[in-house]
């Protein structure tokens, strides 16, 4: 599994990825691939779920592999005057953010079909056995068709950085969906654990272009190049917004 490395502590896990910080002008590139991902819908889920444990991930069962047992999750921002607007700013800088792309956003559990379910919760990491991260998110790569990830909050019902929640969402998209690698850029979304990544970020993040410096660190999906271009490897899985 990979763990999102946390900016209150700088605990993670990390499974292999390439790439090198500083590739030189002739560095390999990952070219984007012939990617089919098994789906366009993005749930944020904010109300809380109780999670199965299971061998792989799906959504559609509140099924995850990050779990040995059924794990409650609270609901995010659960007795805040203003929730509704906390989390509408939230979604709305995730769908800013993934715009270009053919994903839809929603906020309601989608009827049927598959779909990518990151829960946000009031609940520290410690339920799901990841002390002091923010995020939590399987190394699933674009294997599985409806994946679970996790934002998590401090345990005490207080809002997080609104930029921290929404980079750690789109990351987990990329990172479960598409299998996109970690970056080693500031501000990029998908910048996980990287030394070069700031915790907490200041402004929204952006998905890189051409020569995006792949991690060195090794979190996340697999790499074989140093640079990638990271706005292609996201428009070839879900394609350009219709």
């Amino acid at each position: 599994m990979v763990r999102m490395r946390s900016w209150l502590s700088a605990v993670l896990i990390v499974v292999g990825c390439g790439g090198d910080n500083n590739p030189s002008p002739d560095a390999p590139t990952i070219d984007a691939p012939a990617m089919v991902p098994h789906t366009h819908t993005l749930y944020l889920n904010f109300e809380g779920v109780t999670v199965a444990a299971g061998s792989s991930d799906d959504a559609t069962q509140n099924q995850s592999a990050l779990v040995d047992s059924p794990t409650t999750l609270t609901s995010y921002l659960g007795s805040a005057a203003n929730r509704s607007t906390q989390i509408g700013n939230i979604v709305a800088e995730v769908a800013n953010i993934l715009a270009p792309y053919d994903v839809n956003v929603v906020m309601t559990r989608p009827g049927g079909g598959t779909y990518a379910m990151i829960v946000t919760t009031d609940a520290s990491s410690d339920a799901l056995g990841c002390t002091g991260c923010l995020s939590d998110a399987p190394a699933d790569c674009g294997t599985v068709e409806s994946p679970i990830a996790f934002n998590f909050g401090l345990g005490s019902g207080s809002a997080i950085n609104v930029h921290q929640l929404t980079a750690d969402t789109v990351a987990m998209l990329g990172l479960t969906v598409l299998g996109v690698p970690e970056s080693a850029v500031p501000n990029d979304c998908m910048c996980i654990s990287d030394s070069h990544c700031i915790f907490p970020p200041s402004q929204q993040c952006t998905i890189g272009g051409a020569g995006t410096a792949i991690s060195a660190t090794k979190a996340g999906c697999m790499a074989s190049g140093t640079v990638m271009d990271e706005n292609a490897l996201f428009l070839a899985g879900f394609g350009a917004h219709p």
